[in-house]
């Protein structure tokens, strides 16, 4: 017999031995007893089944990206949630039993979703797609028109999908951002792969390049080194072509390019996979790469592993004007250009696993090495001088959603970059050099967002970074620069 059944029983039993007219005094305790165990035993079979729910993420079967404001109702009940900001959704206290799921969205086709099951003490998951609607319109003609200014309005955010870039397939993350209308990448030219990219004219010291969150950019000129970033992990990557300071801290006055590589959902995971490439260019050019996606069959961890291996003999001949007392015998003088060659292998890791439906973490890293000669000026000839960098990063995130409101993101970055000139072997240059330069990163930050109601939401975190450059002079020591230590604390809310 059920608690909810005793109750009844008892409750009739009292109602039965005292008739209408004749309820007397001493029989209110037993009467007060029985309606409080009625209560009680409503209240621990709502308290039993305050643990079974149903969340998931509604999306676009399309393009994948989250829906927000989509109706999920189980049908003949009437428990209904909508999906968040992120296309999250989350229906509590639902008994036992097997149910079917519609799912609606302005603008979508309906999905039911049948045979969803419901356990005891199991959070149940399900991700739903809805298929895009299909207006069709009548014929529309469209006239130019002369005299007229036309203006075209450039959005100040855009998203970069990883349809797009297998669509795309460009060489590198350069060629990619350098598609990208009112971003202008331009190359060093230092043969280690660094880039300084500006977005609708602003200074490139002004624009904050980040790697899952975090800065790789130096941030006196503006640089970073792109060309080590595959490709192949690049999942999707948002530009900010204005100001964006109130989300990711100071350094991003000018706009801000941020660069995801592990943030695919269970539903994207590709199959165990191997995939290489080769490519032969101009000057000696020879490219290999090879990657590894998702070895480890499991459902709770994606994985990318990909190995680059880039060089090239930049040695060429060129025409330049010789030197001579007057310009009248100035005559044209074949050259060869030397010591331009370049060797570059990187190893990139990223991954993303799920510790429970609340839960989630993701981690990415990478290990390069460049090495390469420094061609003299026009005329002048030093094939000894060279270069050599070595670069590691490594990022990680736990993101937690607390509520179907409040959500929170810890994450930690650290970046490592060592610089080494030498021209000491040229017996020839009055200019000598040997210098080391080393920079070390290191940042945390936390993010949280709130959703206060359907119609307003807060988004904000702090962060601090501290930068540490180190200068070695080894052909002179006492004109090296020594250890210089910057810490920055930022506050920042949307």
């Amino acid at each position: 017999m059920t608690w909810s059944r005793l109750s009844c029983t008892v409750v009739g039993m009292i109602f039965c031995k005292f008739p209408a007219g004749r309820f007397r005094l001493e029989s209110f305790p037993i009467f007060i007893y029985a309606v409080l165990l009625f209560l009680l035993s409503h209240h621990a079979i709502t308290i039993a089944q305050s643990n079974l729910k149903l969340t998931g993420a509604v999306y676009d079967s399309f393009d994948r990206q989250p829906l927000v404001g989509a109706s999920v109702k189980i049908d003949n009940s009437s428990f209904m949630a909508r999906s968040d900001q992120l296309g999250n959704y989350q229906i509590s206290s639902i008994p036992v039993g097997n149910y079917s799921l519609t799912v609606e969205c302005d603008g979508y086709i309906s999905l039911v979703k049948e045979g969803i099951e419901i356990s005891e003490d199991i959070t149940s998951q399900e991700n739903l797609y809805l298929t895009r609607k299909i207006y069709q319109t009548n014929d529309v003609r469209v006239l130019g028109v002369t005299g007229k200014a036309v203006s075209q309005q450039v959005a100040d955010f855009e998203i970069v999908t990883r349809e797009e870039i297998v669509r795309d397939a460009p060489h590198d993350v350069v060629d990619l951002l350098d598609n990208i209308n009112g971003v202008y990448v331009q190359e060093t030219g230092s043969g280690a792969g660094e880039s300084r990219i500006s977005i609708r004219g602003c200074d490139p010291k002004h624009v904050l390049i980040l790697l899952d969150g975090h800065r790789i950019n130096n941030s006196a000129g503006g640089q970073a080194g792109l060309s080590d970033i595959p490709v192949e992990s690049v999942e999707k990557i948002e530009i900010y072509k204005s100001g964006a300071s109130a989300q990711f801290g100071g350094g991003g006055m000018g706009g801000v390019i941020n660069i995801l590589t592990g943030n695919r959902s269970s539903a994207e995971r590709l199959r165990p996979q191997i995939a290489s490439h080769n490519g032969w260019g101009k000057w000696k050019t020879a490219e290999l790469g090879i990657s590894f996606h998702d070895l480890i069959p499991t459902q709770a961890l994606t994985s990318k592993l990909v190995y680059q291996k880039k060089s090239s003999n930049g040695d060429f001949e060129y025409i330049y004007n010789g030197v001579a007392p007057r310009p009248a015998l100035v005559r044209p003088v074949v050259g060869v250009r030397i010591n331009d060659q370049t060797r570059r292998e990187s190893y990139f890791l990223s991954g993303q696993g799920i510790v429970s439906p609340l839960t989630k973490f993701s981690f990415s890293g990478q290990i390069s090495n460049f090495s390469g000669g420094l061609p003299a000026p026009v005329g002048d000839i030093d094939s000894t001088a060279f270069k050599e960098e070595d670069r590691l990063f490594f990022s990680s995130q736990l993101e937690r959603r607390f509520s179907d409101r409040l959500k929170g993101k810890v994450s930690a970055g650290y970046m490592q970059t060592v610089q080494y000139f030498n021209n000491m072997a040229n017996r020839r240059v009055s200019e000598k050099y040997e210098d080391r330069f080393r920079t070390d990163r290191l940042d945390t930050r936390i993010d949280f967002n709130l959703v206060a109601s359907t119609a307003n939401q807060i988004a904000g975190g702090i962060s601090l970074e501290r930068d540490i450059l180190s200068h070695d002079n080894l052909y002179r020591p006492s004109f090296g620069n020594g250890r210089t230590v910057r810490d920055n604390l930022g506050l920042f809310v949307s």
